[in-house]
Parts: C-alpha cells; sequence; structure tokens
C-alpha cells in the first residue's frame, strides 16, 4: 500500500479525538448536569467515544489493506488520550471545567 494511499484516513484519526471524543465526553457530563468531572474520568470518557466511534472506521469493509494501520492508530490515540499525552483533549477539558 502506498503511504499517501493513508493520508485522508490518517487525518480524520488526528481529528477524531477531540471532535468526537472530547466533544461527547462535554455534551455526557454537561446532560449529567456534572460540572467538574475528574480528568482522569473525562479521559476515559473522550477514549471510549473515539473508540466507539472510530472503531467503526476499522469494520468498514470497503477499507482493506488500511484495517491494520485504523486499529493501531485507535489503540495509540486511545493511550494517548489516557495518558493525558492529547493536547486538544487537555484543553476541552480545561475548558469545560473552568466555563463549563
Amino acid at each position: 500500500m502506498r503511504p499517501d494511499s493513508r493520508y485522508e484516513i490518517s487525518r480524520a484519526l488526528d481529528e477524531l479525538p477531540h471532535i468526537v471524543g472530547a466533544s461527547c465526553a462535554t455534551a455526557s457530563f454537561r446532560a449529567a448536569g456534572e460540572r467538574s468531572p475528574a480528568r482522569d474520568e473525562y479521559r476515559r470518557r473522550a477514549a471510549s467515544y473515539f473508540g466507539g466511534f472510530a472503531g467503526q472506521i476499522a469494520r468498514d469493509g470497503a477499507l482493506g489493506g488500511l484495517r491494520e494501520y485504523v486499529k493501531r492508530r485507535i489503540a495509540s490515540e486511545s493511550e494517548r488520550i489516557l495518558a493525558g499525552q492529547n493536547p486538544e483533549v487537555e484543553r476541552r477539558y480545561d475548558r469545560y471545567v473552568d466555563y463549563g
């Protein structure tokens, strides 16, 4: 597989942790009326939403040769979220707790 064939899916997986993961985590805490969730709980929820949504991409039969790449990236991004190494997710947590 050519490296440039992964470009679009790679870009999507770069953006999904904060677009899907953090946004859904924030919405779920807001709906529950929880203004100051623990940072670890926020990360777990963001990783869960990201993994669930991105997992659909991995199951897409049209991806064929990209499937293993997508699975590795999902695992890697989930680990980064849980370790607090995704700056966008951390920024969104801070924004929610400060201004929620």
